[in-house]
């Protein structure tokens, strides 16, 4: 009865119905690849929740629409900055690009009464600088570090020099305003109880994020980061895929110049010095490596939610821009660490 029973029951000799242990196991190894995947995840989420328990008016709904609204800048250019760094390169430019094509967009903006137009001139902006960091880099050859930084400069006394020029010349005005009220007015509008800028940035990730993964131009991006004298062999076109990605980080640049003026109601040219280094922030501690090859743009949303709740929650308390500025300098170093500590082990597990 015993064997007869043993056989009748192969299942169970085989182990398909499995105990407690062996589904702790699976939920184990799930939560393990999540965390490996995305190392700074569970940490957001952390720091979500404790901010909200301990800062008042943090989880409030009115704070939570500001929060989301404010990231949707950040977020763009993120994304930009995500492809730059997965070709193994440094855009130091991405904050002026930023507040080059908010003012010339508010300036196009102010002078046509059309939003289409100054989104337009946000993006021919964007390209433009996009265009010369990839053309000098990717064709010439030139550092990334140094020519970003020559166009970082050249970018914000551009800015500067045309915000000062649309306030009637001669004159130190670091902003555009006097624009349609429309501007405004979309800039604040809300689609199901969350901001229209954020949805912006959302499916700017979410379509970016399926060109990075399933379409040859976007896997191309990891294989030139990863190994560039392995792309050249297999026939990849290194310099052009370089251009490239400076060029769509100029595009989506832009395009977060202008979702900022419509979030100000103004062009400003001051909109870039504190942007790079929160867009720099949130790409690195949201796991794209600074050497090229790995990363993706998920990881860096999971990044920016990090960096605006922060800045929101300290903002909160009325902490000095300052303070605010070296805590973030220290998410940014441990973030890093955390990456560089994730990426050795898994390649010890791998062994």
């Amino acid at each position: 009865m015993s064997s007869s029973a043993a056989v009748a029951d192969p299942s169970a000799a085989r182990g398909d119905q499995p105990g407690p242990a062996s589904t702790r196991g699976r939920w184990w190894h799930g939560a393990r690849n999540v965390v490996l995947a995305v190392p700074v995840l569970p940490i957001t989420i952390l720091v979500y929740v404790v901010l909200a328990a301990t800062i008042p008016g943090f989880a409030s709904f009115g704070n939570v629409q500001n929060l989301l609204g404010s990231l949707a800048v950040l977020a763009i250019a993120a994304v930009g900055a995500t492809i730059v760094l997965l070709v193994a390169g440094i855009d130091l430019s991405v904050g002026s690009t930023i507040a080059l094509a908010s003012v010339l967009g508010a300036i196009a903006t102010r002078d046509t009464g059309s939003m289409v137009v100054g989104l337009l001139a946000a993006l021919a902006a964007g390209l433009v600088v996009g265009i010369i960091n990839g053309f000098c880099i990717g064709v010439f050859g030139l550092p990334p570090f140094v020519l970003t930084l020559g166009v970082l400069l050249a970018a914000r006394a551009i800015a500067y020099i045309s915000a000062a020029a649309a306030a009637g010349g001669g004159g130190t005005a670091a902003s555009v305003g006097q624009l349609p009220p429309q501007v405004l007015t979309f800039g604040q509008s809300t689609f199901a109880a969350i901001p229209s800028a954020f949805w912006i940035a959302f499916v700017l990730v979410a379509a970016f994020s399926v060109f990075l993964s399933f379409t040859v131009t976007g896997r191309s991006f990891y294989f030139v980061g990863s190994n560039e004298k392995a792309a050249r062999f297999n026939g990849l076109n290194v310099p052009v895929m370089k251009f490239l990605a400076y060029a769509i980080a100029g595009v989506l640049g832009g395009v977060a110049g202008w979702v900022l003026m419509t979030r100000l109601g103004s062009g400003n040219a001051t909109a870039g010095d504190a942007l790079l280094l929160q867009v720099i922030a949130a790409t690195v501690i949201g796991g794209t490596s600074l050497f090229g090859g790995q990363g993706g743009v998920w990881r860096t949303l999971v990044g920016v939610f990090l960096i605006t709740g922060l800045t929101n929650a300290l903002g909160l308390i009325g902490m000095a821009s300052w303070n605010q500025e070296i805590i973030v300098g220290a998410v940014v170093i441990f973030g890093s660490g955390l990456a560089v500590f994730l990426a050795k082990f898994q390649a010890r597990s791998r062994r």
